[in-house]
């Protein structure tokens, strides 16, 4: 509401029931309603504002001589954004959205709300939507390139198993090399020592010592492109969903819980070996089952039925309890082949670290469950 005020009249726009011109007639009015007041200027609008106690805020101008034009400030017209959102709210803001029609002319209630904003709601809601669908591709693309990298680190992981199986295979190879060549350099006779399968076994050797440097360069190679794979992880959980960060959290507690499993007593050399591969991802690689078992082996099978033979003494190699155990009587010639397989395997693994078959692991594991061996925690 505004009104021009001269010394004889007003004239306002509009007819309204709480105009200006019945509250000011002229310009005396206004001037000795303001007489005691300080101005207030309001930078942003260029006008002079005057605050009148417990009434309104009136924009003021001065025109000519005897004319002024006055302007309803309103309530929400004060020196802080935050003061006048907060009036709104605590006056005003259920007249605009809880009320069906509202107070006639000034709010109009949810009606004449509607009327005014519902092209902005339009606007609004297809933005809106249009920012959710971007959000989702934005998540979808996170979550696809984090799998990516998860099944990028497993095929590194394989690809290291492997790799350390072969490194393992040519230091077994260049022992056996270095073996022969210790045994024919140490034959009494030199003048007998074989030239030719000397330079041969020399030159097996450094061929074996050239295929390890490349095979360990190659294993370096991979394990620096699996350490930055996994520095990509740490940076991608960053990005994904809680839902799916949720889910990677509870597959990694399971696999902690389930490695701590390998140390519980209520598991069976079976349960122990499967719950071991699972951790691995590899069928025959349980190092910590294997270990125990072949320990156990020695100590707890072979080692007591030797005692109850005669002839016995503890100074007896494992191979020799063995025999000593069939000649008494103590197992057959099928279980004596058996046992024997599981020695030489265990040798292997012991001193070699070679994985044993899936059968020798299958043997081992049955003889220690007919034999009721407790794991040795």
């Amino acid at each position: 509401p505004v009104a021009i005020l001269d010394s004889e009249s007003c004239v306002e726009n509009g007819s309204r029931s709480d105009s200006l011109c019945s509250e000011f007639q002229n310009t005396p009015t206004f001037e000795n309603k303001i007489a005691s007041l300080k101005p207030r200027e309001r930078r942003e609008y260029n006008e002079i504002i005057y605050d009148i106690p417990g009434e309104e805020s009136y924009f003021y101008r001065k025109l000519s001589d005897d004319r002024i034009l006055v302007g309803e400030a309103g309530k929400y017209l004060t020196d802080s954004i935050l003061m006048s959102f907060y009036i709104f709210l605590k006056d005003d803001w259920h007249n605009y959205f809880l009320t069906w029609k509202g107070e006639p002319g000034k709010y109009g209630g949810i009606t004449k709300t509607w009327q005014k904003t519902s092209e902005i709601f339009y606007i609004v809601f297809a933005i809106s939507l249009l920012l959710l669908i971007a959000h989702l591709w934005y998540v979808d693309k996170q979550r696809r390139e984090f799998d990516r990298l998860k099944e990028r680190s497993s095929n590194l992981n394989e690809q290291l198993a492997s790799l350390n199986d072969e490194f393992n295979l040519l230091i077994h190879k260049k022992t056996q090399v270095e073996n022969e060549l210790l045994k024919l350099m140490n034959n009494s006779d030199a003048v007998d020592v074989d030239k030719s399968k000397l330079d041969t076994l020399s030159q097996q050797e450094e061929e074996l010592k050239k295929k390890l440097i490349a095979k360990r360069q190659e294993i370096s190679t991979l394990e620096k492109q699996e350490d930055k794979v996994v520095e990509n992880l740490k940076e991608k959980s960053e990005d994904i969903t809680k839902d799916v960060a949720h889910k990677e959290l509870e597959r990694l507690i399971e696999k902690l819980h389930n490695i701590k499993r390998l140390w519980q007593r209520d598991l069976s050399w079976k349960q122990r070996e499967e719950l071991e591969s699972e951790i691995t991802g590899y069928r025959r690689k349980i190092p910590f089952t294997l270990s125990q078992s072949f320990i156990l082996f020695e100590k707890e099978v072979i080692h007591k039925l030797a005692k109850r033979c005669r002839g016995f003494d503890e100074q007896m190699a494992l191979i020799e309890m063995i025999k000593l155990i069939s000649r008494c009587n103590k197992i057959d010639k099928t279980t004596e082949d058996r046992l024997h397989n599981i020695r030489r395997a265990r040798n292997k693994w012991m001193h070699e670290a070679r994985l044993p078959s899936e059968k020798v692991i299958d043997d081992l594991i049955s003889t220690l469950h007919t034999f009721g061996v407790e794991p040795d925690l």
